[in-house]
């Protein structure tokens, strides 16, 4: 299985179509970025500045944003002051009271992952991450019900617990990359899953919105007849929420090898290939399920390590096959038959507890098996936690 600084390395970043409404949005703030960068600033050696050449900003706007960072995988950062480089926008306090979505345009030079966080005033910090795809402005809309709780050791500890739109004093967007470069970047592993994307890195920032009404988040859609319980992700969002790591190329597909939407994740397999599939599941009460169930297809026979962590940081996981030649399969792991992380001394210590869980990891390890370099594509569904099936509904 994966190394132990693999899985503390995710722990720390990750705990660091529906029905829309034809109602008018009100906005309480938007940067234009028209004549400079105020009232953003920057942090951790990166650099900030504003352009207004047609050929660089997305189609109607008038200026962006230019937040240029460097990803530097041997190089350990971790001991400085500010050891990754972040955007930071200050909040005038109760400015976000009745917010219900923070909506704004991004281009990223590379596909990665990002984080955008609400900090309280002497309250928590609250994540959210999104996705951008390579040389492509994407429109990214945020909604408050889907930010959790950074809770690592070290993070700012928060009174209540929830979310207090009213407390917000600043938002601030971090490229994932650099957090793994500056805290794990001399793992010989991260250096490998992180060198494709070494060097100078340009992000860019355009029509930012904080609205506060009209924008309410897509509905979920209905689980089957024959399921109880709670999606983890149904892909009926613009946007991708899933961090990915050892590839740059992810997108929706709307059509798959398989009925629906689905993710789509291009990449390499072979030796010492590590892919990594991650998704937050603080806002997901999966208390009372006992399955995790998705639609999953491969060009390339894929061994798939489904995994769960909880917040003490003990890992289950269970190994499932995907076949190739792009062939529909249900992938249906059942949580209390997962097994413990050799390398995960809680795990070894106490059984899973669905309560606690915080990350859903997909890992492709047929690197660990022998697999040949080659490439691969592979497609993941909505994914579900349900409890276990109760059959089909008969007549009477």
């Amino acid at each position: 299985m994966m190394n132990a600084k693999t899985f503390v390395l995710i722990a720390f970043f990750l705990l660091w179509a529906g029905t829309v409404s034809q109602a008018q949005s009100t906005s309480l703030f938007t940067d234009a970025f028209t004549e400079d960068t105020a009232p953003w600033t920057n942090l951790g050696g990166s650099t900030i500045g504003i352009t207004h050449q047609a050929a660089d900003l997305p189609p109607n706007a008038k200026g962006a944003l230019v937040f240029n960072y460097t990803v530097n995988p041997q190089k350990q950062e971790a001991n400085s002051a500010q050891p990754f480089q972040v955007l930071i926008r200050p909040v005038k306090q109760g400015a976000l009271a009745s917010l219900q979505a923070i909506r704004f345009q991004a281009y990223s030079d590379i596909g990665s992952p990002f984080i955008c966080a609400l900090s309280e005033h002497q309250g928590g910090r609250y994540l959210q991450v999104f996705w951008l795809p390579p040389k492509t402005w994407q429109q990214i809309t945020l909604y408050p019900k889907d930010f959790w709780l950074s809770d690592n050791k070290g993070d700012p500890p928060d009174p209540d617990g929830k979310l207090d739109l009213d407390q917000v004093e600043a938002i601030g967007i971090v490229p994932v990359s650099t957090i793994l470069s500056a805290f794990m970047g001399t793992d010989p592993q991260i250096v490998g899953i992180l060198q494709p994307s070494s060097g100078q890195h340009t992000f860019r920032l355009a029509d930012f919105e904080a609205l506060s009404n009209g924008v309410p988040p897509p509905s979920d859609p209905q689980l089957p007849d024959d399921e109880k319980g709670v999606w983890i992700d149904p892909l009926n969002q613009d946007s991708i929420h899933w961090l990915l790591i050892g590839s740059q190329e992810m997108q929706y597909d709307p059509h798959p090898p398989f009925p629906g939407r689905a993710l789509t994740v291009h990449y390499q397999q072979g030796p010492d290939r590590l892919i990594l599939l991650l998704h937050d599941l603080h806002r997901v009460a999966m208390g009372n399920t006992d399955r995790i169930v998705f639609q999953a297809a491969a060009e390339k026979g894929v061994r798939l390590a489904v995994s769960l962590q909880m917040k003490d940081g003990a890992r289950y996981f269970q190994i499932v096959d995907i076949p190739g030649d792009s062939k529909p399969t249900t992938v249906s792991v059942n949580i209390a038959a997962m097994q413990p992380a050799p390398d995960s001394q809680e795990a070894l210590s106490h059984p899973i507890d669905t309560n606690q869980l915080t990350t859903l990891i997909l890992a492709d390890i047929s690197f660990l098996f022998g697999q040949p370099e080659q490439h691969n594509t592979i497609w993941i569904g909505p994914v579900r936690a349900v409890q276990q099936t109760i059959g089909p509904k008969t007549s009477k």
